[in-house]
């Protein structure tokens, strides 16, 4: 992905985030039909996606040309899923915690996914 391409859309899911930060702030009493645990680790995807499409993408992620590893793939879906297990596990109600580990698990999928394409990509070239 170019970067202009990705700064764009990230601008755009900021943007887009704020107007509903707004509108969120002004209608106190609309509410999504789940529960805050599941809204709250949809934030910390959102919050994923705006800071893979703003920063990640446009500064750090350039073209990898050395394959990627198997191993570092499976350490980071193993890090996924117990972040996730995490949340599901936990007792108390949702709070900024909630948030992060939706981060974190989303950053461990990003990161597994591209390093099993790039494995795959270096096996079959």
């Amino acid at each position: 992905m170019k970067k202009k391409t990705s700064i764009f859309i990230g601008i755009v899911l900021l943007a887009a985030g704020l107007c509903f930060a707004g509108y969120s702030m002004l209608h106190p009493e609309a509410s999504f039909p789940w529960s805050n645990r599941i809204t709250f680790l949809l934030y910390g995807v959102y919050i994923w996606l705006v800071f893979d499409f703003l920063l990640v993408i446009p500064l750090f992620r350039r073209e990898q040309t050395s394959a990627g590893s198997l191993a570092a793939s499976l350490l980071y879906l193993f890090m996924a899923i117990t972040f996730f297990a995490m949340e599901v596990t936990d007792t108390e109600e949702a709070d900024v915690f909630t948030i992060l580990r939706g981060f974190v698990v989303s950053g461990a999928l990003d990161m597994a996914v591209q390093h099993a394409r790039r494995w795959f990509k270096s096996r079959h070239a």
